[in-house]
């Protein structure tokens, strides 16, 4: 009987070739997200403004996140990698929302309980709305239900949408369930997708530090990641055949 691991490897040695693109723009991502964090190394605490350093808390947990997810997605588990890649998309709106709401930043700053966490306790607030509040605030009004719909689909493999977790039918009667690792297309297709926004929402978070802290190397380099990830989306939609490449 093969082992979980000897399952694992024989399937990261399938996927890599396919997965290679993906994972190194994830890395790429990764790596400026580095960059802009040392942009703080020898300040002063009351030199960084109290929506920074929530920002910053909130891409180095990111940053974590995103390994992760490489690992995750390169073992054959993209369901998984798509569960870490959720829990990315809340943080980076949360950050992103801080911009606009830098008294929410430091009361989060301050939180001492997991009721005070943000930005679930902003009144009358959801996801979508602050899905809203920051593609309005962006100057990007027109992607709001697009945005939207990344975080309902990540949320399909966060919460154990049946849909992800396939029973074979063996005899009329008989099924057996069927476990990772996963290695076809639609795994392939999952993967891509849960790489792909977890590497594009921590641009997002980059972005929105740039007035704050960006140089004109970390400008060129988000630039970059944005041409390497638009090759990436024409590359899904041109092996899956949709816009909004996720089956």
């Amino acid at each position: 009987m093969t082992s979980a691991q000897e399952a694992e490897n024989s399937a990261s040695e399938r996927l890599f070739p396919e997965l290679k693109e993906h994972l190194n723009y994830v890395t790429d991502a990764y790596n400026l997200a580095l960059k802009v964090q040392a942009a703080i190394e020898g300040k002063r605490l009351d030199e960084i403004s109290e929506v920074t350093r929530a920002q910053l808390m909130i891409l180095m947990r990111i940053t974590d996140f995103l390994r992760c997810v490489q690992l995750l997605a390169i073992k054959g588990y993209p369901e998984q990698a798509g569960t870490l890649a959720a829990s990315i998309f809340e943080l980076a709106h949360t950050a992103v929302f801080f911009a606009y709401a830098p008294e929410k930043a430091k009361e989060w700053l301050q939180a001492t309980s997991i009721r005070e966490q943000a930005p679930r306790d902003i009144p009358g607030a959801n996801w979508k709305q602050i899905v809203r509040r920051n593609c309005e605030n962006s100057g990007a009004p027109g992607h709001i239900e697009a945005e939207y719909q990344v975080y309902q689909q990540l949320c399909w493999m966060k919460h154990s949408l049946p849909m992800m977790q396939d029973m074979r039918v063996e005899t009329k009667d008989r099924v057996s369930l069927i476990f990772g690792p996963y290695t076809d297309e639609r795994a392939l297709s999952h993967a891509w997708f849960s790489l792909e926004h977890a590497g594009r929402l921590t641009e997002f978070v980059v972005a929105s530090l740039l007035n704050e802290l960006g140089t004109n190397e970390i400008s060129t380099e988000l630039q970059a990641l944005g041409v390497k990830r638009a090759a990436l989306t024409n590359r899904a939609i041109d092996r899956f055949g949709q816009e909004n490449p996720f089956q």
